[in-house]
């Protein structure tokens, strides 16, 4: 992780543990360690602060302003390591058509099918069937995520009790509070949303 990240409630930044990573290493790594072979993960290490930075003058409503989530190092770390052993098996259950957020692919490839898509449609002079494109906007999308959906994809798609256990709860651990002119709010469990 990039030693210059914000720190999260924890006030620890990565900076912070990599300078002090002779005395904290070992404990960092046992937490770690915890999480991925027994599935022990404190709830107060996954405890993130939202600050809400406006994009306009005058924010007015929700959309109006940008989230900045504040996570405590370590729910970073276990993050990053799930991420790292997901990398590995993603080639074999994305479909060969996905081509964003996959690597050696370009999203810019999904504009070009769009267009000779659309110019087969705009084309088509004959035949008994019509063709028709849908085109769906799927913004943000891992932001509406259901947990229960996530949990039942991953059951499809035959990852292992050990891998779905330790994602849910890693996701089913997270809680916020929005920091108010620096003042915490009450907290908040979500219940959807990967982000």
């Amino acid at each position: 992780m990039a030693g210059g990240k914000a720190p999260g409630p924890d006030s620890m930044s990565p900076k912070f543990f990599q300078h002090y990573w002779d005395i904290m290493g070992e404990d960092l790594g046992q937490m770690v360690l915890n999480f991925l072979n027994h599935g022990i993960f404190l709830r107060k290490f996954n405890f993130t602060l939202i600050i809400l930075i406006p994009k306009v003058e005058k924010p007015i409503n929700m959309t109006q302003f940008r989230p900045i989530a504040l996570c405590n190092s370590v729910a970073k770390v276990i993050a990053k390591m799930l991420a790292t052993r997901l990398k590995r098996v993603l080639p074999n259950v994305i479909s060969e058509s996905q081509n964003a957020f996959v690597p050696n692919k370009l999203i810019t490839g999904n504009v070009l099918l769009s267009y000779e898509l659309h110019h087969v449609i705009k084309h088509k002079k004959s035949g008994p069937l019509g063709l028709m494109s849908i085109k769906l906007d799927m913004l943000k999308a891992y932001d509406k995520i259901e947990w229960s959906f996530l949990n039942e994809m991953m059951i499809q798609l035959n990852f292992s009790n050990k891998w779905i256990n330790l994602v849910m709860t890693y996701v089913e651990s997270i809680s916020y509070s929005v920091l108010i002119n620096g003042e915490q709010t009450g907290y908040f469990k979500p219940r959807k949303g990967l982000s």
